[in-house]
């Protein structure tokens, strides 16, 4: 519908604004005249055949979804691959100790925690200047905030 609405407020916008400029003069006058109405007129024909065809054409969907992993997918990947490796590689020589080094290991959780992320402040130079009552000021350093400081939440592990 905003589509629509938009076309529509161009063409009479268009419309309205070239309507003195479009006089092409009477039709049994000079050649000139007849070759700017017919340049007119197959301006106008192919413009509003963009139009039309823009109306009826189907919409188009503008975005791409991607589907992105989590970090602690990506983490439990990494374990997994890890954990491969090494029982691929020490299956034949350690097979009762392999399991109580992973258990200890992998205890453990995640724990969420705010921390305050400082701002940052930048100093520059003012340089001397007189006041409005005609006093004269020193120059000197003005601290300018650049980012204000927030809170941000962080996924930690936490072993046992």
């Amino acid at each position: 519908m905003k589509k629509v609405i938009t076309l529509m407020f161009i063409t009479v916008f268009g419309i309205i604004t070239t309507v003195d400029c479009v006089n092409a003069g009477h039709r049994h006058g000079r050649v000139n005249n007849f070759v700017e109405g017919a340049i007119i007129g197959a301006g106008a024909a192919i413009l509003g055949a963009a139009i039309i065809n823009e109306i009826n054409s189907p919409p188009r969907n503008n975005y791409i979804y991607v589907d992105r992993e989590t970090r602690q997918d990506r983490y439990e990947e990494r374990e997994r691959r890890r954990r491969e490796h090494f029982y691929d590689r020490h299956d034949r020589f350690d097979r009762h100790d392999r399991y109580d080094r992973f258990d200890r290991r992998d205890r453990g959780y995640w724990s969420v925690e705010r921390v305050w992320v400082p701002p940052i402040y930048k100093q520059r130079w003012i340089p001397g200047h007189y006041s409005r009552r005609g006093h004269w000021i020193q120059g000197g350093y003005d601290t300018v905030i650049i980012r204000e400081g927030y809170w941000e939440t962080k996924r930690i592990w936490v072993s046992n």
